[in-house]
């Protein structure tokens, strides 16, 4: 903290916990804990690992992952820069991948799911060039002000200033 400020470290992906929105979903999965990723921002580490929507993170770093608080937890612990090795469930199957953190102000524009299931539907490597396309469209955000990661405007750097003071 030489700046005397605090950067959070990002994934790149809007998430929800799995247990809670599994039944909601036209999908099986072996887990039952996890983050059911939604949506992955464009240029992110998530992204340049080939994370895909429709993904369950499971761990990270060999850390068990429940859900989305368990997840914040964990990259409490790192910083923009960081590699991490996520895994994932994908189509009943476990990967791991690596992923470069990123920060808050990386994580601008998202790759829309209409883009990602026509890759799927194709036959290609999910790992392949083309899917981290995002057509130019910029992702809805929430209307209570906060930025999709579950904290406010400003994320978890400004309630973690506003809590221990600049």
């Amino acid at each position: 903290m030489e700046t005397g400020t605090f950067e959070s470290a990002y994934i790149g992906i809007n998430g929800y916990d799995l247990a809670a929105v599994a039944s909601s979903l036209d999908k099986e999965f072996n887990t039952k804990k996890g983050v059911y990723v939604n949506e992955i921002f464009s240029g992110s580490g998530a992204a340049n690992a080939g994370l895909q929507p429709g993904d369950v993170i499971v761990a990270v770093d060999g850390h068990d992952v429940d859900g989305m608080s368990s997840l914040k937890k964990q990259l409490i612990n790192y910083r923009p820069g960081d590699t991490i090795a996520v895994t994932v469930e994908r189509n009943k199957e476990e990967i791991t991948v690596d992923v470069v953190l990123g920060s808050a102000s990386q994580m601008t524009e998202t790759i829309p799911q209409e883009q990602n299931e026509q890759d799927q539907n194709n036959e290609n490597d999910p790992f392949s060039e083309g899917q981290n396309e995002n057509n130019g469209q910029m992702p809805q955000q929430p209307e209570d002000g906060s930025n999709g990661f579950g904290y406010g405007p400003g994320g978890l750097g400004d309630l973690f200033n506003n809590f221990f003071g600049n």
